[in-house]
């Protein structure tokens, strides 16, 4: 056998391939984040004042879901930004789709579904020179537990609901960029939640019942319909509950609108979400970084995917294979302690600067990188 040291081959072979194989990595985007990016829009022809007017609006829409603020600041950047919002367009696409909310939908003149997809670099060049936060992606996703009490009688609060306030709540989360789901109510799901669960608010059977779906937010209503009025009303309260957390925030309403019940519910499940999540725009700073345990060139293309990835990571470069120890520069507007929380609240660098942190070295911090998680 020959003396080979497969850190010194794996370093050599790093080496060639460590600039081109960065540039494949730079840029790529969660499929989930792809969507906050894009803005369907109705309108009722395809004219270019129309469309201009759509693409200021979706813009708008676009920043808030990045930024999980509920109102976009008009500073000169904002209102620079939305004299030009065309030129942060990468795509116009229509769609022919009837007005179903007409009573004579079949007769009545189609509407244009307008796709608005905006460009992802150039949106958080803007967000970055507007000094505005960040709301990272992945987001956590809520899921719905509420139920719905009409004439003494309850039922879920799901799609095809009577008072169709599921639709409600889907586009407005959809239009502030939180993930929401409702539960399939399945066969699984009667077994383990009645409805005594969800009127009662016992949130931890509640956030069990929750696992199967991946949700670690849930928004847990009871509501009371009034149909005296001119138009339907209600009254009720939403328990806003976050699995990794202590925290939570209920709501409590009487005698509101559907659409204001809905609004009000889902700007109030961001704010709790984005308390501990979001990042602040500011000075951006430059982390050295060694990670241990790239030991094979599979492991080095994960490492550079997953930081290409982090809504945590403004930019990085990869300085170099020597030791045993990949050595990264990684530029982030979040400060060093909470950048290791982060790191360390996913799994896959875990701090090792206790096994590995010398005086010679001070500068680094010491990953290892985990490839089982």
């Amino acid at each position: 056998m020959l003396g080979v040291n497969l850190y010194d081959v794996l370093e050599r072979v790093l080496r060639r391939l460590l600039v081109p194989m960065f540039m494949i990595f730079i840029g790529q985007l969660d499929a989930r984040e792809e969507k906050l990016f894009a803005v369907d829009v109705k309108v009722e022809d395809q004219t270019i004042s129309v469309e201009q007017a759509a693409t200021r609006t979706s813009l708008l829409e676009v920043i808030s879901r990045l930024t999980g603020l509920e109102s976009v600041p008009r500073t000169a950047e904002i209102k620079k930004a939305l004299d030009q919002a065309e030129s942060f367009v990468s795509e116009y696409m229509y769609t022919k789709v009837p007005n179903f909310e007409s009573e004579i939908s079949v007769a009545s003149k189609p509407l244009s579904v307008l796709r608005i997809v905006f460009q992802p670099d150039q949106i958080e060049s803007l967000l970055r020179v507007a000094k505005l936060p960040r709301w990272p992606s992945p987001r956590d996703t809520c899921i719905v537990w509420a139920l719905l009490e009409n004439g003494g009688t309850r039922e879920s609060i799901t799609y095809g609901e009577t008072f169709r306030l599921a639709e409600l709540l889907a586009s407005t989360s959809l239009a502030r960029g939180l993930p929401l789901i409702f539960p399939a109510m399945d066969l699984e799901d009667q077994l383990t939640v009645n409805q005594s669960l969800i009127w009662g608010r016992f949130g931890k059977e509640l956030l069990q019942a929750s696992e199967r779906y991946n949700a670690n937010c849930l928004l847990i209503g009871r509501l009371v319909a009034h149909e005296g009025g001119t138009v339907p009303s209600f009254s009720g309260d939403w328990t806003i509950m976050l699995r990794n957390s202590l925290a939570y925030q209920r709501e409590a309403f009487w005698i509101e609108e559907e659409v204001k019940i809905a609004k009000e519910t889902i700007d109030s499940a961001i704010d709790l979400m984005t308390e501990s999540s979001v990042i602040y725009a500011g000075e951006s700073y430059v982390y050295r970084v060694r990670v241990s345990f790239v030991e094979d060139f599979g492991d080095y293309l994960a490492v550079n995917e997953y930081l290409s990835k982090s809504p945590y990571v403004e930019d990085f470069s990869i300085d170099g294979y020597e030791g045993g120890f990949l050595n990264i520069s990684i530029k982030s507007m979040v400060g060093g302690e909470r950048l290791l929380e982060l790191f360390e609240r996913e799994g896959k660098l875990a701090n090792d600067d206790t096994a590995w942190r010398t005086s010679s070295d001070p500068e680094y911090f010491t990953f290892r990188w985990r490839k089982d998680v």
